[in-house]
């Protein structure tokens, strides 16, 4: 290659250079390093390693070497070639750390002191910017700024020995004849210190070795390598060596007869040491002892030194490795392997920059923007859409429904358990003149009232256990209520007393399905408080006990309401007698029937019935366990002469019921509160010396010929129900009809009940709630009053954790956008360095 063509590359290489360190200290700037792992060169070392001295041979500058702050903080050196021939240099700081230890969301580097253009101003002002480092700030820049070297000795020394900081010092150099390098220069590693100065130390130097940065570990060879702490740091995070370059320091400190020491470093740094080895290897370099910096040396000089040194000190004179000695070989060095990292990860870095700031923007919108309207307006606005929303659940509009579905559910259960209070009258004498064959009495089927009870019906149904009344029980009962009645007047508070019985728990019921509504409905709100009002906890914090002093209010109005529908129920009384009188003759049509033995049913197999309710109407079955002796006779129509005896039933087994469905819950504790479940044998009633009971067939053929007879004589309009009143005065009519009309009004009660107590609760609670709450919360918030701006100041200050998420992505995102633009300045020309380095 001819010479003109490699001196056009050459310069082609310097200018792109330059470009790439002048973008990484752009990006450091723009604290994009914070968020991107941006290449660097980081100088680490034990205490006393001579990593100063490399330092200021690199930099070409004095830096701070007396106990104080120049070890309490990172130094960045970032070193430009000028073209100028003028020599610069400019301090700033760049804080990263709030004074509490915690990283900034928007970083600053900012000026500390003008343009400095003498080296020998660069140490004092180097000191100052260290100070106001570890100062953080609570002293004025300016004041430190002035300082002479006395008071800033004084002020170094005032701080506690622990004191140390995460800020970082920047120094921009530009001259003539200086190579394009950046590096980070980091307290040195102690061990013998407060425990935790130590772990800070070795915290922040882990920190700014991971990634791809180069580590530059200082290696003074006056202690032996395996002792150097700050090599097994680097050794931890680079296992590998790739990213590890050792600069030996202190060759003179050997003696003339450590041959022994100066063949094993000579191995070291030649690769022929095992267990030493590094890809990147090692330098060595020889930097001004304090005699010769205190007759003030200058660089030039400080170089040609070390350029005697190594040729004339054996066994460096005599090493194969020539180019690995001296800071001039180790700074070039550096430098080509730098600008190569950086070049080589650009597109990484673009491909991240575009990654991270989607995911920062990304995470902008889920945070609400911050507010920026007038506050009163704003907060009246929240005010107003959150009266929306317990509207639409109150309602339950389409997206909204769920309230509104539980609360059908707890109705439901609620009607279940009036229902359950049902009187269980038993038109039998008394529990012993049960037959044993089963009896099943349909006492009302209405369609409304065909509902299964569900077995697993939801928490909170209080199932009843109502006590079974016979008639001979009925009997005792009207002759107890009797007192100045007439004969053959059942005396009135006979019935509502028995009226009150089956409502003697509807209260508790009543109240329980409230309660369940009330809680869902607090539920509800805390919910919707939360989605509405999460960032502003004053604000929800304030609606929130507004809204439990509402709540009270419709709480006590809806449990009034309640108590007066109920209160109502206790008198007995309606108008609706059509429903009431069919009802009545409906019971008492079933009552006679079962008087009657009308009820039997012929071969049917043996089932499983509930001895609350079956098939949703209010069925029962008769029976008793035990043997399975004869069954009671019908009564049979006298012979001629009055002489003819009564045939009596063959004897048949029955299977044996596990418990009498109708035992008395007061008699046997066990079964009180429970439901049982029992084997109910269905038979055939064979007489064979006396009449048969007809077939349901049969039956319905005999009852229509009846009717159809009836009407041929005038009678028409009639029913198979109104054949029961042609039968003789039963000896329990009186009583059979007071359990009719008690039962008959059950029916009317408990269906007024079970809708008058949900609409109350909708209506005096869920609605009033819904309806009062917008001027409930101005009013409680205050928002008319004359200071309801700075009111509603007060009520948007924004929770924390949702302040400093906001911050943080804004600032990142920030960062970012300047780290894109400055990547985007840059072209993509690796080949190109590749071919010219």
């Amino acid at each position: 290659m001819s010479a003109p063509a490699l001196s056009s590359e050459s310069a082609g290489y310097a200018q792109r250079r330059k470009q790439l360190h002048t973008l990484t200290r752009d990006l450091h700037a723009a604290g994009a390093h914070i968020h991107l792992d941006l290449p660097r060169i980081v100088v680490i070392g034990n205490q006393s390693a001579g990593k100063s001295s490399v330092i200021e041979a690199i930099s070409e500058i004095k830096v701070p070497r007396d106990v104080g702050t120049c070890t309490r903080c990172p130094m960045e050196c970032r070193v430009l070639e000028s073209a100028s021939g003028k020599w610069s240099c400019q301090i700033k700081i760049r804080w990263e750390y709030d004074p509490a230890g915690r990283r900034k969301h928007d970083v600053e580097e900012i000026l500390f002191g003008g343009l400095l253009t003498d080296k020998a101003d660069v140490e004092l002002m180097l000191k100052r910017a260290q100070a106001a480092v570890v100062d953080a700030g609570k002293t004025p820049l300016g004041q430190i700024l002035n300082m002479s070297p006395d008071d800033l000795t004084a002020f170094s020394r005032s701080f506690p020995a622990t004191t140390f900081s995460r800020n970082v010092v920047c120094v921009d150099i530009t001259g003539p004849g200086l190579t394009d390098l950046s590096f980070v220069d980091l307290p040195g590693i102690i061990s013998n210190a407060d425990p935790a100065v130590v772990q800070f130390v070795q915290n922040m130097v882990q920190s700014y070795i991971s990634g791809t940065c180069l580590i530059v570990v200082a290696l003074p060879m006056s202690d032996d390598i395996e002792n150097q702490s700050a090599l097994r740091m680097a050794r931890e995070v680079d296992r590998d060596g790739s990213r590890t370059i050792g600069v030996m320091t202190k060759p003179d400190t050997l003696s003339p007869g450590s041959i022994k020491a100066k063949n094993l470093w000579l191995e070291i740094l030649e690769g022929r040491a095992q267990g030493h080895r590094l890809r990147h290897g090692y330098y060595c370099t020889r930097q001004p002892d304090d005699g010769e910096r205190t007759t003030g040396i200058t660089s030039a000089e400080a170089r040609e030194a070390e350029r005697r040194f190594f040729e004339s000190t054996g066994p460096w004179s005599t090493s194969t490795e020539q180019q690995r000695f001296g800071t001039g070989n180790l700074v070039k060095y550096l430098s080509k392997m730098l600008t190569e990292i950086i070049n080589k990860v650009l597109p990484r870095l673009q491909h991240d920059v575009e990654q991270k700031l989607s995911a920062c923007c990304a995470g902008l919108r889920k945070i609400p923007k911050e507010v920026t309207n007038e506050p009163a307006s704003y907060v009246l606005g929240l005010l107003s859409s959150f009266c929306v929303d317990i509207q639409s659940h109150v309602v339950g509009v389409p997206g909204a429904e769920v309230l509104v579905q539980h609360n059908r559910r707890t109705y439901g259960t609620f009607k279940r358990a009036i229902r359950s209070t049902a009187p269980r009258f038993i038109p039998l004498p008394s529990a012993s003149d049960a037959p044993s064959n089963a009896i099943r009495v349909d006492v009302l089927s209405d369609p409304e009232d065909d509902e299964t009870i569900e077995n697993d019906s939801p928490p909170g149904i209080h199932t009843q256990v109502v006590r079974q009344m016979y008639l001979k029980d009925m009997r005792t009962h009207i002759q107890r209520s009797t007192t100045r009645e007439l004969p053959f007047n059942v005396p009135y508070p006979a019935k509502t007393t028995l009226i009150r019985r089956f409502q003697k728990t509807w209260e508790d019921e009543c109240i329980s399905c409230f309660e369940n509504i009330q809680r869902h409905f607090r539920l509800t709100l805390s919910q919707l408080i939360n989605r509405r009002f999460q960032r502003f906890k004053n604000l929800a914090g304030k609606i929130d006990a507004a809204i439990v002093s509402l709540l009270q209010d419709c709480r006590a109005a809806a449990l009034e309401q309640i108590g007066m529908l109920l209160k109502f129920e206790t008198t007995p009384f309606t108008q609706n007698t059509h429903y009431l009188s069919d009802a009545t003759d409906k019971v008492l049509s079933r009552y006679k029937d079962v008087r009657g033995s009308r009820s039997f049913v012929r071969s049917l197999p043996e089932v499983e019935v509930a001895a609350e309710e079956v098939d949703g109407t209010e069925d029962f079955y008769i029976g008793q366990s035990g043997h399975s002796p004869v069954p009671e006779s019908p009564p049979l129509p006298p012979s001629p002469d009055n002489r003819a005896e009564t045939p009596r039933a063959p004897e048949f087994d029955l299977p044996q019921t596990t418990a009498s469905v109708f035992e008395n819950t007061e008699a046997n504790p066990r079964n009180a509160g429970t439901s049982h479940t029992a084997r109910i044998p269905h038979f055939t009633l064979d007489w064979s010396d006396g009449p048969s009971i007809p077939s349901e067939t049969q039956r319905e053929q005999q009852m229509a010929e009846a009717l159809a007879a009836l009407a041929r004589v005038g009678y028409t309009g009639l029913t198979a129900d109104d054949l029961g009143k042609l039968k003789p005065p039963d000896e329990y009519e009186e009583e059979l009809k007071v359990m009719a009309e008690v039962r008959a009004y059950f029916q009317v009660s408990y269906k007024r009940i079970i809708d008058y107590i949900p609409l109350a609760i909708d209506h005096t609670f869920l609605y009033a709630f819904a309806e009062a709450l917008q001027f409930h919360l101005i009013e409680n918030l205050a928002l008319g009053a004359p200071d309801a701006a700075a009111r509603c100041t007060a009520y948007l200050s924004e929770d924390l954790d949702i302040v400093m998420r906001r911050q943080e992505l804004t600032g990142r995102k920030a960062s970012l956008e300047k780290a894109k633009l400055e990547l985007m300045s840059v072209s993509f020309a690796g080949v190109e360095l590749s071919a010219s380095s």
